[in-house]
């Protein structure tokens, strides 16, 4: 919740073969928002997570656009 408040950070469990291009046009197509960056990590227990940068969300705390 922390980087959803502070950095527009919407994270996401995605496809251990999904690439970062394949998880930015899943996002656009299904919740209809613009990426401004897709960062990904695998876990050790396999699952790979995805960390979107949002750019049209406010941040919740300043009121700032991103």
């Amino acid at each position: 919740m922390k980087k959803v408040e502070d950095n527009n950070t919407l994270v996401f469990i995605v496809d251990i073969c999904a690439d970062k291009k394949k998880i930015k046009d899943a996002v656009k197509k299904m919740y209809d928002i613009q990426a401004k960056k897709v960062n990904t990590l695998i876990r050790p227990d396999g699952t790979k997570k995805a960390y979107l940068v949002n750019s049209r969300l406010r941040c919740l705390r300043c009121g700032k656009q991103n």
